[in-house]
């Protein structure tokens, strides 16, 4: 049909010429505990327990712990179970995609092991949805801001213990 205009072909596809020079892949260096950035999610796992994790199924799922991902560093880990530790003392709740009720929602984390440094991202839900209405959100939310620096910067990182196959 006329309306179908034929898309332009580039000269170097026609002369079947490689534009650039394609190397072989080179293999990791490191094979355990390689990531440096990971995003959790704020959750329920498959007993119901609120908790800090990965969505392997979706947001439809329930949430796992990243403990037995050998690519995953200790460091993130032990993020992960402070994060659940402060969820699960968090005068709000963990937000659920299904309702959109609830606060707390991800997590991003990256570690830099060259400047020793840890960067911590946390989003929640805005002013308005369910148990965020209230005259005293902003309080609570400042409280509860307060009490996640401290646990962050009191003690350093929990270090879990976990061991994995011989690769």
């Amino acid at each position: 049909p006329e309306y179908v205009k034929p898309l332009p072909i580039y000269d170097w596809i026609q002369q079947k010429v490689k534009p650039i020079n394609v190397h072989r892949i080179l293999p990791s260096p490191t094979l355990r505990e390689y990531r440096n950035k990971c995003e959790f999610t704020f959750g329920s796992n498959a007993k119901g327990e609120v908790c800090c994790g990965y969505t392997p199924n979706g947001w439809n799922g329930y949430i796992s712990s990243s403990l037995p991902c050998p690519n995953i560093p200790a460091e993130m880990c032990g993020l992960e179970l402070l994060f659940t530790k402060f969820v699960r003392g968090s005068s709000f709740g963990v937000y659920h995609p299904k309702t959109h009720v609830g606060v707390w929602r991800q997590v991003t984390i990256r570690l830099s092991e060259k400047m020793e440094e840890c960067m911590v991202i946390v989003m929640h839900a805005p002013v308005g949805r369910g148990e965020t209405d209230g005259d005293d959100y902003d309080e609570r939310l400042k409280e509860e801001q307060q009490r996640l620096v401290k646990m962050l910067t009191k003690g350093g990182i929990p270090m879990p213990t976990r061991v994995f196959p011989k690769a």
